[in-house]
């Protein structure tokens, strides 16, 4: 039998037999030179060749057979992108997010400008556009991130009249004074963390509030939990995943869960349990063990999760939403969102004197950049203690 060969037409690339194992070679538009451009990658399966393929298609926008020229606008390349290179590469959420800011806040100011006549001049008119619109700063800079990428990915294809990226040359979005200076959420007080804590002993969730108020997780890492990342005697705890499910944006509904990977490598990490959440966790291990027991044939944990009902279904993302809120209402305090716990313990960790490298780990930021530029706000009262205790050693 001879050997498997592959080859597409019309540079979408193709695999053939290579001496030690299967190559895939596609080729993506043109060198500064003006030469082709051709991608190689070595596989040791046709089917690892075959996924190789199909993945260098999806990066160089050749899956969709579109064609772009001089008169291509922005429009069409986002549609382009956020197709046939942002759903193949990304996470779901990913993707909707994505779409949904070109949709809201890019392609009706931007979608028609030709790619060729994209300007620093017509980005900061955008700008602009989106402040009159009343769009506040955090979605602003998001629209912003969303339009580099993708204006990023179009140089990246030699076919694209596109040579420089308009975006990275804008100024810093400059807050204005009306506008909250805080980036860290809104973050239950001292006191109020205290007083939660106290009020969720010995309810089925307890561990699941201090999993996110001690250690900083944020809600799909929660709920996404699984007995084997924990271990109870030696005090440790594993974030290796998030509980996740996808929306059928065409019926609009939900499909079921399952445990994906984080959102980056930095998120991965491994923390330290307090004796008073190791305390909890096995009060939640017996409960649900009592649970499987009531439950009976109709127990159904086969994800092996943390936090479930008491069928071992797991918990949706409004339940933690539902219980806190309920939590604080009986309490007279201002509800939050379940996601503030987390900025919750960030702010706590500074206001305590932890160093900022530490809090980024225990977070999962992927730079200390990111936490230092979330929670800048926290340190003022640290500076003021810091600079007094200077004045003190100064003066005497």
């Amino acid at each position: 039998m001879g050997e498997r060969r592959r080859k597409a037409a019309n540079g979408r690339g193709g695999i053939t037999k290579h001496k030690d194992g299967w190559q895939v070679r596609i080729t993506a538009g043109r060198t500064a030179s003006g030469k082709p451009r051709r991608i190689a990658r070595y596989c040791a399966t046709y089917t690892e060749a075959e996924h190789a393929l199909a993945k260098l298609r999806a990066q160089y926008g050749l899956n969709g057979g579109d064609t772009f020229d001089h008169r291509a606008t922005l429009g069409e390349w986002l549609q382009h992108w956020i197709e046939h290179t942002v759903k193949a590469q990304k996470k779901n959420n990913t993707y909707r997010n994505y779409r949904r800011e070109i949709e809201k806040r890019i392609t009706p100011q931007l979608g028609d400008v030709r790619l060729a006549d994209l300007s620093l001049v017509r980005c900061q008119r955008w700008q602009r556009q989106l402040v009159d619109e009343g769009w506040p700063i955090k979605s602003r800079r998001y629209a912003r991130v969303v339009l580099s990428i993708a204006l990023k990915a179009a140089i990246a294809d030699a076919q694209m009249p596109l040579t420089h990226n308009p975006v990275s040359m804008l100024d810093t979005i400059r807050r204005h004074p009306t506008e909250d200076a805080s980036k860290g959420g809104d973050p239950h007080t001292a006191d109020e963390a205290q007083r939660i804590v106290a009020a969720v002993k010995g309810h089925e969730f307890e561990a699941g509030f201090l999993v996110a108020l001690t250690l900083g997780c944020r809600p799909s890492e929660v709920l996404g939990l699984t007995w084997d990342q924990i271990d109870l005697d030696a005090g440790e705890l594993h974030v290796v995943q998030q509980l996740a499910r996808d929306r059928d944006d065409q019926t609009k509904s939900w499909g079921p869960f399952y445990l994906d990977t984080l959102k980056s490598d930095y998120s991965r990490r491994e923390l330290g349990l307090a004796p008073s959440l190791v305390a909890a966790l096995r009060s939640r291990r017996a409960a649900q063990a009592a649970d499987r027991l009531r439950a009976g044939a109709r127990w159904a944990n086969d994800l092996n999760l943390v936090f479930t009902s008491a069928t071992g279904q797991p918990r949706g993302e409004h339940y933690p939403v539902r219980t806190h809120h309920q939590v604080c209402r009986r309490l007279g305090i201002r509800p939050r969102r379940f996601h503030d716990f987390r900025h919750t313990a960030a702010s706590l960790m500074l206001s305590i004197g932890e160093p900022l490298i530490v809090v980024s780990r225990v977070l999962g930021h992927a730079s200390i950049k990111i936490t230092a530029d979330t929670y800048a706000h926290v340190s003022t009262a640290d500076k003021r203690g810091s600079t007094d205790r200077l004045a003190a050693l100064v003066t005497g």
